[in-house]
């Protein structure tokens, strides 16, 4: 059996479509909005690794390329008749495959064009067969929703919060330089790991639920990543503030625009780096095009340091982070999580059976995946990973901006927008609207 041959038959307004057995392809009253939806459930899912779109058509869902860099996503076209067309019609850097014989290796998530599998069913028995032959990661990827539909409305409060900072510094385009990214997990190993290094000779950058223990031993780090906007985040704030984070006004904190607000509050200057999160994206495709996107494939802070690393042409080394425990301990002693556990320990909750989780005496298949992505994101990145320190690295390089200017920004593309990939989060019009006051609000603030 072979699938039936499409005949191209452009809707009424001449938009492209094409009928299979009578039936149109795509919608006759609004493609564009119909691969909108398409696009922005792909991008709900918060997808690693290549994106294999089955399916192309008339090349609506070309549209995708505006949100993810075009390396990533491979358009699979198996009929022949329209796949000649779209050569002749797509964007340039758009990879059209014709089979999935042609098809990357490693890890990929395949996306059929519903329109597509419905009027191709044979060609896409193939597809669906190959898409079950692939080895993926189904827990990390219900994982990373999960999170991500959780946090998204606060990720987006906090972006619109830093609006009202008194200015915004951004990572910038990478220099080229030498010395040594130290980078400090909070592993139980850190203190062992870090007495085997001249940390003289590094630039310190440590997790922020290292922060707190490091401060205790006398070792101050030039910077702080910080990422997670959760309740956790402020107990290792205050665990720092206790060990006397007040007297140390130079340590930088790094974050992002989703970051936890109250960083603010305990350091004096906060430098964010731009990301793949859907509000980053609207300013890193007009006002900020210029700067470099932290995408972080490892989903760990350790994966930041990298990038780090990279924007200063420095080599990484890293403390406290194997991702297992040691004696029974997930982090070194200090952490918010033990200031955590002493406010909430009672008679049937000694602060003795208190265990935050997340590591194992063996790697397990999240901790193992984090790790990999750390190499695998330097390896690509061309970031040494080095045993040894080489030296302070140049300060990392920064945009300032006036935050009015990015609320003006927004509030001039606001009809520009595409609006469905937020939505397809959950969040519905009246928020965008309030967003849209909160943009105004700070133009007409002093």
């Amino acid at each position: 059996m072979i699938d039936p041959s499409p005949g191209f038959s452009p809707n009424p307004d001449g938009k492209p479509n094409y009928t299979v057995d009578g039936k149109p392809l795509h919608s006759r009253n609004n493609p564009e909005e119909e691969a909108r939806r398409f696009i922005a459930g792909i991008l709900s899912q918060n997808p690693t690794g290549n994106i294999i779109i089955a399916g192309v058509g008339a090349g609506y869902v070309f549209e995708i390329l505006r949100h993810l860099p075009a390396e990533r996503v491979f358009f699979l076209e198996p009929i022949g008749a329209i796949r000649e067309r779209l050569l002749g019609v797509a964007p340039p850097g758009s990879r059209i495959l014709a089979s999935i014989e042609d098809l990357p290796s490693g890890p990929a998530q395949i996306f059929p064009l519903p329109g597509h599998r419905a009027r191709f069913p044979i060609a896409h028995a193939a597809i669906n067969d190959y898409a079950k032959s692939l080895s993926r990661e189904p827990t990390e990827t219900r994982i990373d929703r999960a999170t991500t539909a959780r946090f998204f409305r606060r990720w987006s409060r906090n972006f619109f919060r830093s609006l009202f900072y008194d200015r915004l510094e951004f990572i910038s385009q990478p220099v080229k330089g030498s010395g040594t990214i130290l980078f400090c997990g909070a592993g139980p190993t850190l203190f062992d790991d870090l007495e085997q290094l001249d940390i003289s000779r590094a630039t310190l950058c440590a997790a922020d639920t290292a922060l707190a223990p490091m401060l205790r031993r006398g070792i101050i780090p030039h910077y702080v990543i910080s990422v997670d906007s959760g309740y956790g985040t402020l107990y290792h704030l205050k665990a720092a503030a206790h060990a006397g984070l007040e007297q140390h006004p130079e340590i930088t904190a790094v974050s992002w625009s989703g970051g936890h607000p109250a960083l603010s509050l305990f350091f004096r200057r906060r430098i964010h780096f731009l990301t793949t999160f859907p509000l980053d994206q609207i300013l890193s495709q007009g006002i900020l095009n210029n700067l470099p996107v932290f995408e972080n494939e490892s989903r760990n802070t350790a994966g930041i340091a990298v990038r780090l690393a990279w924007s200063t042409g420095s080599h990484l080394a890293f403390a406290g982070t194997h991702f297992r425990s040691q004696a029974g301990l997930s982090h070194i002693p200090g952490t918010g999580y033990d200031l955590f556990a002493s406010e909430s320990q009672s008679r049937t909750r000694p602060i003795s059976q208190y265990r935050p989780g997340g590591y194992s005496s063996d790697l397990t298949t999240r901790n193992r995946s984090s790790l990999e992505g750390v190499k695998a994101m330097a390896g690509m990145l061309g970031v040494s990973i080095e045993s040894q320190t080489r030296g302070v690295t140049h300060a990392f390089p920064v945009l300032s901006q006036d935050p009015r200017a990015i609320a003006r920004f927004i509030l001039d593309q606001w009809d520009r927008i595409d609006w469905t990939i937020l939505e397809s989060f959950g969040l519905r019009r009246p928020e965008f609207n309030k967003w849209k006051s909160v943009c105004e609000s700070r133009l007409s603030s002093i």
